[in-house]
């Protein structure tokens, strides 16, 4: 795999900091690796920093990386680890699409989602979760 990451349980959030060259085998599992750290540290935020990843998916690879996390976090919901967590993606300007592609498919098949190329933005939101 040619990402990497590393996780960071912090007050009240996960971080998770993600480098390496992107290609579109190689996101699915972070993503899988990401969910079992929130539930290993029981976090219902996840702030991703993506910032020192290289390379841009593809319009249909960030469709199908959305379909997958989806999926993927449905299941990790329905084993009951956890009753839902906030995730804040973290990247360069030039690796977001213009309309937020990837997030919009995400968020409308139910993950509470965000991609920003700010991190302090990403922080404002992640704090503006109510902890229940």
């Amino acid at each position: 795999m040619s990402l990497h990451i590393e996780v960071s349980p912090l007050e009240g959030y996960l971080r998770v900091q993600v480098t390496g060259r992107c290609s579109f085998p190689d996101a699915n599992p972070v993503f899988v690796r990401i969910l079992e750290a929130a539930s290993e540290h029981e976090a219902r935020r996840v702030m991703v920093d993506c910032i020192h990843v290289e390379g841009s998916p593809s319009t249909m690879e960030r469709y199908w990386r959305a379909v997958f996390a989806a999926k993927e976090y449905s299941a990790f919901l329905a084993r009951g680890v956890s009753s839902g967590i906030r995730f804040a993606y973290v990247a360069k300007t030039s690796a977001i699409h213009p309309d937020k592609f990837g997030e919009t498919v995400a968020v409308n098949r139910g993950i509470d989602v965000r991609v920003f190329d700010c991190a302090d933005e990403a922080m404002r939101w992640l704090e503006g979760y109510a902890m229940a």
